[in-house]
C-alpha cells in the first residue's frame, strides 16, 4: 500500500512537472517567434534604407547636375514611402524573463521530511 501511494504521489508530480514544461516551451516558442518576426522586419527595412542609401551616394557622385536633380525626386518619394510603410515596434526589457514560472516547494518540501510512517497511537482521520 505504501509503495502504491509513493507511485501515486510521483505520477501526480510528474503530470503537474509535465504541464508546466508544456507551458513554458510553449511561451518560449512564442516569444521566440515574435523575436524572430521582428528581427525579419527589422533587417528587411534595413535593407531597403541601405538600398537608398546607396542610390543616393550613387546620383551625388554623378557628375551630370540634371542626372542627380532627375533622380533626387525619385529618392525623396522611394524615402516617403519606406518611412510610412515601416511600423516601429519594440520588445518590452522584461519580455524574455519568465519569472512569473518560479514556484517555492519549500513548504512542501518540509511536510515530506517531517512524514513519519510509524504507527501512532493517535491515528490521523481517513480521507
Amino acid at each position: 500500500i505504501l509503495s502504491e501511494k509513493f507511485d501515486s504521489l510521483s505520477a501526480i508530480l510528474e503530470e503537474r512537472r509535465k504541464i508546466m514544461t508544456q507551458q513554458i516551451t510553449s511561451e518560449q516558442e512564442e516569444k521566440t517567434g515574435w523575436t524572430q518576426s521582428l528581427l525579419q522586419t527589422y533587417s528587411e527595412y534595413v535593407d531597403t534604407n541601405s538600398e537608398l542609401i546607396q542610390a543616393a551616394q550613387n546620383a551625388i557622385e554623378d557628375p551630370e547636375m540634371a542626372s542627380f536633380v532627375q533622380t533626387s525626386q525619385d529618392l525623396i518619394e522611394k524615402v516617403g514611402k519606406a518611412s510610412k510603410c515601416f511600423t516601429q515596434e519594440t520588445l518590452d526589457p522584461e519580455y524574455e524573463k519568465m519569472d512569473h514560472y518560479r514556484v517555492d516547494f519549500e513548504a512542501e518540501e518540509r511536510v515530506l521530511h517531517q512524514l513519519d510512517f510509524m504507527e501512532s497511537k493517535y491515528q490521523r482521520p481517513n480521507r
